[in-house]
């Protein structure tokens, strides 16, 4: 049985405050967000595993 995936909401990029550790919110269809410690978010995607260029952008 395949897995649901839930997008992101607008909301959810909203509320996400930094904590003592680096915090991530999956979209579930390969982006990502990354909020660290600092208070910087980074957006990462995750690409195709068949792709040779590697796996993760920023």
């Amino acid at each position: 049985m395949a897995r649901t995936t839930r997008p992101l909401t607008h909301t959810e990029v909203q509320k996400a405050k930094t904590t003592d550790k680096d915090l991530t919110l999956h979209d579930g269809d390969g982006l990502f967000l990354l909020v660290v410690t600092n208070g910087a978010i980074v957006i990462h995607t995750q690409r195709l595993k068949s792709d040779p260029g590697g796996n993760l952008l920023s």
